[in-house]
């Protein structure tokens, strides 16, 4: 009895056993296994979805082309004084800071010298004169020819030159302005020698500014007398003119010094050194980032988007300022340049415009 029952669970088994591997084998003939799929390369994604890059469009706006250069503030009106002659200089009477007026006394040199040459000059004078009109009255006489009454008319007329240069000499000892304005320097002292040519005053006409720059050759051309000018004075813009360009480089530099005067000269210090910004353009110019401009074997080029495809263009470029470069030719307003995202991009590549920084793989 016990078996006939295993072996008939025997056989039940393996019947199970069976139909469960037939089961098995129809399953994987109805339905295959799955491949896995490699996941694609963002390189893959960009080659089918575009580059993403942001683009801004080229712009036509007012183009003002500033240039700069350094100078100097400077009185466009000044007097230095000095001494005609050697002499001791007698009384100072300003000092720096002080204001003048013209003809105003500056300072007095001592008289004791050229006082007693004035009174020997005169005395020689005044005997010349008798002794010609004593001749004058012989020759009239018939008492001495005319060759002698000449001779006297010489020596009075070189008696009258020997006076007027010793009083001139004399009037010089006292010192005067020319000019009204400020003294801006002072060498002289009650006492002292002073030499003659020696600088001993100077007077700045502070009503009268300008600035003289110094200009490269390469930017002279584009300045000429009348070309405006700007400086910023505590942020504050003063407006000027070129008023002149030296024809002559400075010798030490190379450059070329240009003089401009400004609207209100009052708010510049005199001596101070100050950045000069001169107009050389004043145009409507179409202008893009300077983040477009790519250069590569000595050409220029940018991307330009033509629907989804980015187009390389060769381009000659303009001044450059604020963060945009001109193009004089080659490129309409309204163009869309790329701008970012450029250093993935080559010529005829699919792009995503303004999709720059956005995942790949979306």
């Amino acid at each position: 009895m016990r078996a006939a029952t295993g072996k008939r669970l025997q056989k039940g088994f393996w019947i199970v056993l069976f139909l469960a591997l037939a089961l098995f084998i129809l399953f994987r003939i109805i339905v295959p296994p799955r491949r896995e799929v490699p996941p694609q390369s963002v390189a893959a994604l960009r080659a089918e979805k575009g580059i993403p890059v942001r683009t801004s469009p080229a712009r036509l706006m007012p183009w003002r082309l500033w240039k700069s250069a350094y100078g100097k503030v400077r009185s466009a009106a000044d007097q230095g004084v000095s001494s005609f002659v050697r002499e001791v200089i007698a009384a100072v009477f300003v000092d720096v800071g002080d204001a003048v007026a013209p003809d105003q006394l500056l300072l007095e040199l001592s008289r004791e010298t050229h006082s007693a040459a004035l009174a020997a000059r005169g005395a020689e004078f005044r005997e010349a004169e008798r002794d010609y009109a004593r001749k004058k009255a012989l020759f009239e006489a018939g008492g001495i020819s005319r060759k002698e009454l000449e001779g006297a008319a010489v020596v009075l007329e070189s008696r009258r030159s020997d006076l007027a240069e010793i009083r001139s000499t004399l009037a010089r000892t006292q010192v005067k302005a020319e000019i009204g304005g400020v003294v801006t320097f002072r060498d002289a002292e009650v006492g002292e020698v002073a030499e003659a040519g020696r600088l001993l005053l100077n007077i700045a006409d502070l009503q009268r500014i300008e600035v003289e720059a110094l200009v490269s050759p390469l930017d002279l051309d584009s300045l000429a007398s009348g070309t405006k000018a700007r400086l910023f004075v505590n942020g504050v813009p003063v407006e000027g003119l070129v008023k002149r360009i030296d024809p002559m480089a400075d010798s030490a530099t190379g450059l070329y010094r240009v003089v401009v005067t400004f609207e209100n000269p009052t708010v510049l210090k005199l001596g101070a050194y100050v950045e000069v910004h001169f107009l050389i353009a004043d145009r409507e110019a179409v202008v893009v980032p300077y983040e477009a401009i790519r250069r590569e074997s000595g050409k220029t080029y940018l991307f330009i988007v033509s629907g989804d495809v980015a187009q390389r263009r060769d381009l000659s470029l303009g001044a450059a300022q604020d963060g945009f470069v001109e193009v004089p030719s080659g490129l309409a307003p309204g163009e869309r340049v790329i701008v970012e995202g450029i250093d993935s991009v080559y010529d005829g590549a699919r792009i995503r415009p303004d999709g720059f920084g956005a995942d790949p793989t979306e």
